[in-house]
């Protein structure tokens, strides 16, 4: 993951639309396709499923970014910027 994107994961904030976190992020990027984000959903026994964007973590970092967002207004509700 390019330097750019751990600079622009501080900048996604709750609140702001997932369109709007993932341009900060790079996904339209069509040249950076090795930095697009993955969706991921999980249960957790205590809460619903709960859905996120994961993007690459770098290399030798021992967690990526997650951006965790409400599947049916598309707002970040938690944002989660991996090692710098």
């Amino acid at each position: 993951m390019p330097m750019g994107t751990w600079l622009n994961c501080e900048k996604v904030k709750v609140g702001m639309t997932l369109e709007a976190a993932k341009k900060l992020m790079g996904d339209y990027n069509y040249y950076e396709r090795a930095n697009r984000s993955e969706i991921w959903t999980f249960y957790n026994n205590e809460k619903a499923k709960q859905y996120f964007l994961t993007y690459p973590a770098p290399f030798a970092a021992s967690e990526g970014t997650w951006i965790h967002f409400d599947p049916e207004t598309q707002l970040v509700i938690g944002v989660t910027c991996g090692e710098k």
